[in-house]
């Protein structure tokens, strides 16, 4: 499964941000990448950001011919065969992120609602913090583009993929129903009273119940959401560019063997078990496993003479 990402375009201001944005596409068509676009831009529109130029790949040519004309933005095309550096090296920075979580979890695979929301968190977290040389040393980008505060109760008191409870209203209220439900933590809700977004484990559906209630995960709950996630066609997680060129760990370097058309078979043969093999300058007469205590202590003692 490849998560694709839609970069927030430069912004031209007394101080430009690098704010990330990213917005989960279900395919590459002009009205999909439109809406993402739309979705970036009245962020920026609504916190009295002017744009003025874009740039981005001649891949997106015939829809930003569009948008150039209806907003007056000055668009800037890369080279045929090159790419943006700002976008790749953050499309780059955002895989890591997720790569990251996705490894922290105790599942193998995980449906597509929870690879959405892992990369939308992704990148929204990069916003928590101010950014060197930009807007504010003060202030993060995530409160500079109208975001609230941080509040550790509502907003980082549950990671990712945790399994909890989930507070629901029956009605009418007077019956033997649960209370509560299934679920796994995918967000906070990013709204003022707080809220948080969870996906139900009966249904796969989004849900953002006000209250929910962290449990130690199960083998049954792994199960189930591994189960839910081969039913989509989800084996394991794998991130990729436009041109389906897979985006490998920064740590496979040059020097390290493995084939990139069957990554998984990878083996590191110099992590073998040491076997020591005596030669013939070991020399075991100054250390007998027969001295008395009272030779340890002097030999322990001339250690410490020495250093």
């Amino acid at each position: 499964t490849s998560v694709r990402h839609c970069c927030a375009p430069s912004v031209v201001c007394p101080s430009y941000a690098r704010h990330r944005a990213l917005v989960p596409l279900d395919s590459q068509t002009a009205t999909e990448l439109y809406r993402a676009l739309d979705v970036v831009l009245r962020k920026y529109n609504k916190n009295q950001f002017v744009i003025t130029k874009i740039n981005c790949d001649q891949q997106f040519q015939p829809l930003m011919e569009d948008v150039e004309d209806d907003l007056g933005i000055r668009m800037n095309y890369a080279p045929r065969d090159e790419h943006v550096p700002a976008a790749e090296r953050n499309n780059q920075m955002i895989g890591e992120r997720i790569r990251v979580t996705y490894h922290s979890l105790p599942y193998k695979a995980i449906p597509k609602i929870m690879l959405w929301h892992l990369a939308m968190l992704s990148a929204w977290q990069l916003n928590l913090f101010p950014v060197k040389g930009r807007v504010s040393k003060y202030y993060s980008l995530c409160v500079i583009m109208g975001g609230r505060p941080l509040n550790y109760r509502k907003d980082l008191m549950f990671p990712f993929g945790t399994y909890v409870q989930a507070t629901q209203r029956n009605e009418p209220t007077n019956t033997n129903a649960p209370r509560t439900i299934d679920a796994i933590y995918l967000r906070p809700m990013l709204n003022d009273q707080g809220g948080h977004e969870v996906m139900n484990l009966s249904t796969g559906m989004k849900i953002s119940p006000n209250k929910v209630f962290e449990l130690p995960v199960t083998d049954t709950v792994i199960k189930h959401v591994e189960a839910m996630a081969e039913a989509q066609g989800i084996k394991s997680l794998k991130l990729s560019n436009r041109r389906k060129t897979r985006f490998y760990p920064a740590d496979w370097i040059a020097g390290v063997d493995y084939d990139p058309e069957n990554p998984e078979t990878y083996e590191d043969k110099d992590d073998e078990d040491y076997k020591y093999k005596a030669s013939d300058d070991d020399d075991d007469s100054t250390i007998s496993h027969d001295w008395s205590p009272q030779e340890w202590e002097d030999y322990r003692a001339e250690l410490d003479a020495e250093f």
